[in-house]
Order: C-alpha cells, then structure tokens, then sequence
C-alpha cells in the first residue's frame, strides 16, 4: 500500500460520516472518552496508534485511511477491523489536531510493514520482523520499545487457530492458575460474553465491588473514567437483558458513591465524570422504570433520588413528569409518602442548612404530587403544607383559584393567628390579602374595619388620613372619626364603634390584631393627637391636648410644643410664641448644660417666627431681657449671644 498524508482527509471528515463508519452509540461513547487516550502517534502520515485507559485495563488501538477514504481499524477490546468507542476516540482526536494544525508525535517503525501488520488477515502474517537498528529505538514510544519482541493481537490469535482445543483449555487454566486477579478476570469476560442474566449480574456485582474499593482507597481520577464507562456498559447489556432490578440495586451503590466521586479538585475531570455518572444512572433511571417495583413505589424511588442530586447528574424532572406515565393513583400514593418524611423531619427538629433545603425539596414535591393526584389530594397536601411550615399563600391562592373566598379567608385567619405572634412582612401580607378578599366580595365595611385594626397596631398620621377618604365615601366618618380619637386618647379599642354597624359604625373585623408589644410612644398619644387637630382646623382641640401633656410632664412635650408652634405660626402666632417661650423657660430651669442646648434650638425657632411676622424688635427686647434675667447662667448667657449674630 502506497504511502500518503492523511490531513487533507480528515479534516473534510464530517461527525455524520464518524457515525455512518461505527454506528451513533459507538460514535457517542468514543468523543466521551476520548480524554482517556494516551501516547497518541501518528504513523507513516496515513495513520495514528494509542493506548485506552478504559474497562480497568489499558487497550491498544490504531487506525489508518486509504487514499479511498475508507477508514481501517484494530483494537485489542473487539475483533479486527471492527469500529469501537476506542477507535473513534483516535479517530476524532486525530481530525481535531489535523484542523487545528497541531502536529502529533511520529512513531518510529523503521523496518516494519504496517500494512500487514494492523490490517491483514491473521493467516496472512509471515515473519518479517527486522532486527533492531540500535540506538533509533530511544526515540519509540513506550509502548512499542519492545516490538520486535511483542507479537501483536492478529498474530497472536493466529497462534492460537493452530492449537487444539484442548491446548487452549490447558493454557488459559494455566494462566488463570497463575493469580487470583487473572482467574476473576477471565471469569467476568466469561460472565459478559454468556447471554445469561444471571451470570451478567453476578459480573456487575463484582465490577461494582471494585469500583466501590477503588473510591474508597481514593482512587485517582484517570481510574474513575474507565471504570465508570465499564459499569454503564454493563448495566446497558444487563439491562436489555431484562435483570432491572439487578440494575437498580447496583446503580444504587453507585449513586452512594455519588458525592465521593465529585470531590474531585479539577474542574474538567468533575464534568467528564459527571457526564459518565449521567449514563450509567441514565441505564438505572429506565431499569426503574421497568422494574417490577410498584409504579407508586416507582415513582416515590425516582422523587428520592431527584432530591438527592446536587450536582444535576440526573435529567431534568420532567423525565418523570411527563414522560413517566404515572396515574393520579401514584402520585397519591407519591403524596402520601412525601407526607410522612416531611413529618419525620420535622419531629427530628433539626437546625441548619441541610435541613432547610431537604424541608424545601419535600414540600415542592409534595406541592408538585398534590397537583398531579386531582383537586382534592392537591387541597390536602397544600393543607399539610400550610400546618407544617405556617405559610399558607399556596393553600390561599388555591381556594382563590376555585372561588372559594370562604375557606381562603378561614386559611388566611389560621395563618394570621400563627404569625401575627411576632409579626413579619408575611404577615401583615397576609393580613393586607384579607382586607383586598373583603373590598373584592364588596363588603367595603369590613375592608374599613380591618384598614382600621391595622391604625390601631400601628397609629400614624398617613393611616389616618387613609381611613377618613375609605370612610367619607361610606358616610360613616364621624362615628369612625370618634372612634380612632377615643383610641388615641385611651389605647383602648372603642367598643361603641362596633355596636351600631347599622347606623354609621362598623362591623366587627375579621381578625382583630394584638396589641403591638413595641410600641413605646404610650396613651395618650399626644403627639398624633395634636397634629390630627391641627390638620382638622380644631385648634381649640390642639391648645387642650397640649396644656394636657404640659400637665403630665411627658416625655417630649418640647418636641411636640415646637411642632404645634411652627403649625400655628401663620394662623395664630401669639399662641405659637406663647408655647415655645413656656418651652424655653421649663428648659433654662433645669439648669444643665443640655437643658441650655435645647432652648437655644428653641430661641432660634422663636427668633424665625419674630422674622417671620416683621417683629424684630420685639425678638430683639425678648432676648435682652432673658441675657439680664439669667445673667449669673454662665452657660446660658453663651448660648443667648450665639443668637445676637
């Protein structure tokens, strides 16, 4: 066979033709594994040799291209010229190199005529072996620095053609004897050529077994990826041969192994073993599905497993919500199930991070299960859903759905009753959800009357204002209005709001709220009390509650004076500087450095208004007369002169 460069080829080879040659299984596996090939060389430009590191042992492959195009092959896995996942593997390699232009190493076969040697038919091989040429053999690849002494697969069984069948019964027992390892070897190749199911199992159990001792001695992770493709073969064959269960059971020990494989430090390494890891649970996933196991149980064994995958080895959970064909039975049975591991979990009343997410996981299956099993199971799990965790949105939005406002406001009064313990956004959502459920069946009363619990929780001057707009447009403000002062005044909800809801009161709410645990400012609240007067124009009512908290002496009644003063400037300003001057004078007689502060906040307040009002000169005798009046307060007087600038 002349010689030629095989460039030009490979790269016009499409993948389409890859599979065409090996078939697309083969051709699948060998771009998976072709990571694992090792001492690449090309021979004589036309064609390459390597060394496989798969099914636990290394094989030699090599292919070649005529100028025809016609690809040739040979590997010590499968008989001559027969295309495996290793040869594509080579194959594929060496067309990436081709197109990027990447020059792989030469191997040194001076003397040897490969044609005869890789492609010829076994009877055809005569000895044409040259003698070494010395020193050239430095440069030949591990693997062939031998090779004139090696005979080659094709030989090698062409030795074997001429013996007896009893010689090579007496030979491969001799071998066997000769170690324990070859003995079992021999027996599992025994076990994978036989069509016996059973013998295939008991294969894959060993096969197992090694793997699991390779990860527990902390295999390397060139080990891994061939042991892997190994076991996904296996299972595939065991697989078709009908043994599900014995699938099942053996890609369970392996997915026990799952978190141990994926320690792996290199990024690369993790996605390549990732990916094996997808096509041997892929083969278990299907032996699942064909099981006998109970289709219940079935789908019970695949949820489990879903949760159990952090690393997204498994398909997308469609797989089994769509393409599983499980009935309402199952996902009932599914429910039921989920049920009772949500219960197991939280009797263990665990802490931490694990534990939140696997709570998450069971509850959206759970979720997922109800709403495949019909509208009633659907109800029930979302029930024990809302019972367990205290969130009852799904339960709500469900009974919404159907038009049931009723037993949406009965879940949203069970949840209120649990979380308005130490309220949170969750729960005052939920409470805003009732408010909206009542506006929405047109019962605007009980939509003000709920507005109005929350004032009560939480009295500000926004919430008032709110209420007396619902409350105009229902005519019912006085009574509402004398009803929200009367709380104010006393802390206390006014019970003669709500006995008269037929003639301008309100009905009683459906959830009353507690009483706010943080709340600080105390009853009477003057402040809002005084504002409320003063935005209403009910000066007479603002005066009042002032001179009643000057009375009391309660805390910030400066702050509030201040406040009413700058209200009342424009409108009545004699009685806006009467206040801030009894406030500055109950503040110089303290006598404290800190007293002295704040009236000079005071007095700069007051000497605006004065400005304000174009009464200079009164600001200015005021303040003369307080400097000769407190004259021997050292501190005081410092404070006034600040103010003469």
């Amino acid at each position: 066979m002349q010689s030629y460069d095989w460039t030009e080829g490979l790269k016009k080879l499409s993948w389409e033709e890859v599979v065409k040659w090996a078939g697309e299984k083969k051709a699948d596996k060998g771009r998976k594994i072709m990571s694992l090939l090792r001492d690449v060389m090309t021979v004589e430009n036309r064609g390459a040799v390597a060394i496989v590191l798969t099914k636990g042992e290394p094989h030699g492959v090599s292919i070649m291209m005529a100028p025809t195009g016609d690809i040739l092959t040979m590997c010590t896995c499968s008989p001559r010229g027969v295309p495996c996942e290793h040869s594509v593997a080579l194959l594929w390699t060496c067309r990436e190199a081709a197109l990027e232009g990447r020059s792989l190493p030469q191997l040194n076969v001076q003397g040897v005529d490969m044609d005869k040697l890789l492609f010829l038919a076994p009877d055809d091989y005569e000895d044409e072996w040259d003698e070494d040429d010395g020193d050239e053999d430095e440069d030949i690849s591990d693997i062939c620095r031998e090779f004139d002494d090696f005979e080659p697969p094709a030989s090698f069984a062409n030795s074997l053609k001429k013996m007896k069948k009893q010689e090579i019964i007496d030979l491969v027992v001799k071998v066997a004897s000769l170690d324990e390892d070859i003995y079992d070897d021999f027996v599992h190749h025994m076990n994978l050529a036989s069509e016996n199911p059973a013998l295939l199992a008991k294969s894959l159990d060993r096969k197992m077994d090694e793997f699991i001792d390779i990860m527990e001695g902390f295999g390397a992770p060139e080990e891994i990826g061939p042991e892997l493709i190994s076991l996904g073969e296996m299972m595939d064959k065991l697989q078709e041969s009908g043994e599900t269960e014995a699938v099942v059971k053996q890609g369970m020990k392996l997915w026990e192994n799952v978190f141990q494989i994926m320690l792996l430090e290199d990024e690369d390494q993790r996605v390549e073993i990732r990916m094996l890891l997808a096509d041997c649970m892929d083969a278990v996933l299907e032996a699942c599905m064909q099981s006998s196991m109970p289709s219940g149980e079935k789908l019970v064994w695949l949820i489990e497993r879903f949760m159990e995958d952090p690393y997204d080895i498994l398909d997308d959970k469609e797989y089994i919500l769509k393409e599983g064909g499980f009935a309402r039975k199952d996902w009932k049975y599914a429910a039921d199930a989920l049920k009772e591991m949500l219960k197991s979990l939280i009797a263990k009343n665990e802490k931490g991070f694990v534990r939140q997410q696997r709570e998450a996981q069971l509850l959206d299956w759970l979720e997922i299960a109800g709403n495949k099993a019909g509208k009633r199971v659907f109800e029930k799990a979302l029930e024990y859903i809302a019972q367990a965790t205290g969130n009852y949105s799904h339960l709500i939005a469900f009974h919404e759905s159907t038009g049931d406002w009723k037993k949406a406001v009965k879940c949203i009064i069970k949840g209120l009753k649990k979380q308005m313990k130490a309220p949170n956004p969750a729960a005052w959502s939920l409470f805003n959800r009732l408010a909206a459920i009542a506006e929405e069946q047109g019962d605007e009363l009980q939509a003000l009357a709920l507005v109005v619990e929350k004032f009560y929780f939480r009295p500000a001057l926004d919430g008032y204002e709110f209420i007396q707009g619902m409350a105009e447009e229902l005519n019912v403000w006085p009574s509402v209005q004398q009803g929200l002062l009367e709380y104010l005044d006393t802390g206390e909800r006014p019970k003669s709001l709500y006995e008269n809801s037929n003639n301008g009161g309100l009905s009683e709410p459906w959830f009353v709220l507690p009483k706010n645990k943080n709340w600080k400012a105390g009853f009477p609240y003057y402040s809002l009390l005084i504002n409320t007067a003063v935005r209403e124009k009910r000066i007479d009512d603002a005066i009042r509650e002032y001179r009643r908290c000057e009375q009391e002496k309660k805390g910030g009644c400066a702050e509030i004076g201040a406040s009413l003063a700058e209200s009342l400037k424009k409108s009545h300003p004699e009685l806006a500087i009467e206040i801030i001057q009894g406030q500055i004078i109950k503040c110089i007689e303290q006598k404290n450095s800190q007293s002295y502060e704040k009236a000079g906040e005071l007095l700069q307040a007051l000497k605006k208004i004065y400005g304000d009002l174009g009464r200079k000169k009164e600001w200015l005798a005021y303040h003369q007369q307080l400097i000769k009046e407190y004259r021997s307060k050292h501190k005081m007087v410092q404070v006034l002169r600040k103010l003469e600038k």
